[in-house]
């Protein structure tokens, strides 16, 4: 043994002389490089019948083959290059299972001679040196010890002359071995500990596996000959949460880079219970994710660092992993659930390998609501896999976040692409598309692709089928919903609106046009109507639109006739002079439609109804009186009373027609209808608006009230026995809600100054409008006194002082209390707190009305003459 070590560090010795005169590394990976490259020109020198150099050659790799360094490096090239060798791993397994038994263990480890501790670090040695002395140490602490400048003999301390170090390369075997039996010991008990039962103790013998495999090379293969897979595998059952989370992680190690311990987890049920822990939480299911890609991949260079994208997959574990029943779910959840970010890219890898060429397996994906895959196949694969995708579309019950998925993953255009085709892909494709165009953004997608054209072409057509028509109409209504960015054309391919709008009443008109298809075109209709930049009503004359639709309003169909009747209303809106004509001219349609105000039990068409006679009643006084010969007032007077307060408006709007103070006699018939109560209580109403109106309504009736008023007649006979009738303090006669339109006498006055405290310049203007038909010529004394005691003048002047007022309304303002000041008394009370408000409006500052100013000074003007001497500020 001495002669044979001293024959091997001889040849170290001098190897690393001559390398070092020749100027090559000695590392490791140096001589294995420098040892390849000489047996590649010695095959060469061979190759080309150069005798002396292949000669030279073989006695300098010999030479090298001798060499510690490279035959360690020549052994792990053998181990690396050449297949995995069961048979030989198994004795070896065999062998060192025999050599662990007869040792002595102790402390949990196998004995270790004296000959393997280093006396510098007490420890088994790694790298052994011999000194001169033929004393042997680590060659780390010795080479350290050197440079720190001590150099004597650590086990003798006698002083060394010679530092040569020399490689022992038998005490290296030795412990090498001793290690590799220890590693075995240490998989021994682990299994132990973990057959035990002995939860608390779990982590650990797992740890030392994993500590184990970083330690020998061989141990992947000990701990599956040693059946400890079919222990581990089944604790992911048992486990709580941490400990399932370490052991993913030491199977991780077990099976990575090593296909037979791959499939021996897949055996010992390993697919069922990972799947188990996906979705537990964020770190079980990261660690259960990272497993089964390993599992799912075949890498056997397990002690090479290989990069992830030069692995393949194993088709056969695939195959039985698709074949686990909540697989597929469980990773689709983790890719779509933002909580496991890390893990989602592995997991939508596994999914979209599982996809490939298996339209079931994409099936079952969607299924599950992620779509990447289909939409992958509806691009590129079979026109079957196609059909077989939009089969699987049609039968899913699509909520919003499914559809909106879809759009962005790119299903929109391949499916605009099948439907243009005809034939029986066209069918299934409008389906789908009808379903998708519930999402702005999604028909955003089908006008960019191109659809629109092919969707008129198929609604106006005879040839395709009713499924394929219906469900084109039902794209194209929720296309014009988005009429704005629709009818803008945003740049595609979109034609002009008056060739849409024939085909929509052309369709409308056509007696063979289905129900479904009449409700969709109607709706798109009326959506396109609805954009203001759109002349609806020049395309819908000139196809005699509107004759084609008023009969639609005694549909027996309800939602027909509701939708004739809010089209009808859309285009009173721009052309109410033509609705009227046609309706009076059509006498029997005006008929229709009063019926339908007056139906209570179909509010919402009583509405649009309403709506419809309020644009219509500012178009032709003859409708008017056509409208009062049918009885409207009442049904109107009904709605006012009992409606939403949306009908009320509606029915304000209306009677401004009935109402005008043009016609007396209109109006008496209105008021003797029970309109003015139901005015004065419409002042109080929820809605501004509805005040503003009625408030308006007022001012008209009461602005006819000096006609109508009768003065009493003064004779003796009737002084003397008969009992005089009250006079009206402002109108100064016999007044009445019915005889004069009084509205002191219907008792709005104070609901009218209310109205003044609103901050809203539309209800602002009509009490005001109201309140001035009390001061017309005559009567602004008596009027003045009037509006003292209600509290109206105290009011102008809150709101006249308020900095946002309309200056148009103040103006008003001023001219009425301009006529309340005819009175001495009233403009005495007064006087003060108008005067500082009045002088403020006259400064020319924040003021630019020029009436205003005038009419202010005017009135201080007059506040002065009122005033005493000295008790007014001068002017």
């Amino acid at each position: 043994m001495e002669e044979r070590q001293h024959d091997q560090n001889f040849i170290n010795s001098m190897l690393e002389e001559i390398a070092s005169s020749a100027g090559v590394n000695i590392e490791t990976s140096e001589i294995k490089k420098e040892f390849e490259s000489l047996c590649k020109e010695k095959e060469e020198a061979a190759a080309s019948h150069e005798r002396p150099i292949e000669t030279y050659l073989n006695q300098v790799i010999e030479l090298l083959s001798h060499a510690d360094a490279i035959k360690q490096n020549i052994e792990l090239l053998s181990h690396a290059d050449a297949p995995r060798d069961q048979e030989k791993i198994k004795k070896l397994y065999e062998l060192i299972k025999t050599a662990v038994e007869k040792s002595e263990i102790t402390d949990g480890e196998i004995l270790k001679y004296n000959a393997f501790i280093c006396p510098i670090t007490k420890t088994v040695m790694v790298d052994p040196v011999n000194l001169s002395t033929g004393t042997t140490c680590e060659r780390a602490e010795i080479e350290a010890m050197f440079e720190g400048g001590c150099k004597e003999d650590p086990r003798t301390g006698q002083p060394l002359e010679d530092l040569t170090l020399t490689p022992n390369s038998f005490v290296r075997e030795l412990t090498q071995q001793w290690r590799e039996q220890n590693c075995f010991l240490k998989i021994i008990q682990a299994k132990k500990i973990l057959q035990s039962g002995d939860h608390s103790a779990v982590c650990n013998a797992l740890c030392d596996l994993e500590n184990v495999i970083k330690e020998s090379q061989f141990a992947k293969d000990w701990i599956a000959l040693e059946g400890l897979i079919d222990i581990i595998v089944p604790l992911l059952g048992r486990l709580d949460n941490i400990l399932k989370l370490r052991t993913l992680q030491t199977l991780l190690t077990i099976v990575e880079r090593h296909s037979d311990n791959k499939e021996k987890v897949v055996a010992a049920q390993g697919f069922h219970y990972i799947i188990k822990c996906l979705g537990l939480d964020s770190n079980l299911s990261g660690a259960a994710i990272h497993l089964l890609f390993e599992l799912l991949h075949v890498n056997d260079g397990w002690h090479q660092s290989m990069a992830q994208k030069n692995c393949t997959w194993n088709e056969a574990l695939c195959r039985k992993f698709k074949e686990q029943g909540n697989a597929i779910a469980f990773l689709v959840i983790i890719v779509l659930d933002k909580q496991y970010q890390e893990s989602a890219k592995k997991a939508e890898d596994i999914l979209l390998q599982l996809c490939i060429d298996d339209d079931k397996t994409i099936s079952l994906v969607a299924s599950f609501h992620w779509f990447k895959p289909l939409a992958w196949r509806l691009s590129h694969g079979l026109e079957s896999s196609k059909q077989t995708m939009m089969q699987t579309l049609e039968q899913m019950q699509l909520v919003d976040e499914d559809i909106k998925q879809l759009g962005e993953a790119g299903v929109i255009k391949p499916l605009v692409e099948m439907a243009s085709r005809g034939a029986d892909s066209d069918k299934l494709a409008f389906v789908i598309l009808a379903k998708l165009s519930d999402s702005y953004e999604n028909r955003r997608l089908i006008v960019e692709a191109g659809a629109f054209p092919l969707i008129l072409k198929q609604i106006s057509s005879a040839l395709v089928s009713s499924v394929v028509k219906e469900k084109c109409s039902e794209i194209f209504e929720k296309l014009t919903c988005d009429s704005e960015e629709f009818l803008s054309n945003v740049g595609h391919a979109v034609p002009e609106v008056e060739p849409i709008i024939n085909s929509l009443v052309a369709e409308l008109k056509n007696p063979n046009t289905c129900l479904t298809i009449r409700k969709t075109v109607f709706r798109a209709l009326l959506n396109i109507c609805k954009h203001e930049r759109v002349a609806a009503e020049k395309a819908i004359a000139t196809t005699d639109g509107i004759s084609s639709i008023l009969p639609l309003l005694d549909d027996s169909e309800q939602e027909i006739r509701q939708l004739a009747l809010q089209l009808i209303h859309q285009f009173s809106t721009k052309v109410p002079v033509a609705i009227a004509d046609l309706l009076l001219l059509h006498g029997n349609m005006l008929k229709t439609l009063l019926s339908l105000l007056g139906d209570d039990n179909q509010p919402q068409l009583q509405v649009i109804a309403a709506g419809l006679l309020a644009n219509l009643q500012k178009s032709t006084m003859k409708l008017t009186n056509r409208l009062a010969e049918l009885g409207t007032i009442p049904v109107l007077l009904k709605l006012l009373d009992q409606g939403s307060n949306e009908a009320k408006e509606y029915v304000l709007d209306s009677l401004i027609g009935f109402l005008n103070p043009a016609n007396i006699d209109m109006q008496k018939s209105v008021v003797n209808a029970g309109a003015y109560p139901l005015l004065v209580n419409t002042l109080k109403s929820e809605s501004l608006t509805a005040r503003a109106k009625a408030a308006e309504l007022i001012g008209n009736l009461s602005s006819n009230s000096p006609k109508l008023t009768a003065m009493p007649k003064a004779s003796c006979l009737s002084f003397c026995f008969a009992k005089q009738a009250p006079t009206c303090e402002v109108h100064g006669g016999i007044c009445g809600v019915e005889s004069s339109f009084c509205l002191l006498q219907v008792d709005a006055l104070p609901d009218l100054v209310r109205l003044l405290r609103e901050r809203d310049e539309a209800v602002n203007q009509a009490s005001l409008h109201a309140m001035k038909t009390l001061a017309q010529e005559g009567l602004t004394l008596r009027s003045a006194k009037v509006f003292h005691r209600y509290g109206a003048i105290e009011q102008m002047l809150v709101v006249l002082e308020r900095l946002e007022t309309n200056l148009a309304i103040k103006e008003e303002l001023v001219e009425l209390l301009d006529k309340s000041f005819d009175d001495h008394e009233v403009a005495t009370k007064y006087s003060v707190q108008a005067w500082e408000i009045l002088e403020r409006l006259t400064a020319f500052d924040g003021n630019r009305n020029d009436g205003l100013r005038e009419k202010a000074a005017k009135l201080i003007a007059k506040l002065q003459r009122y005033s005493k001497p000295g008790s007014m500020p001068s002017f």
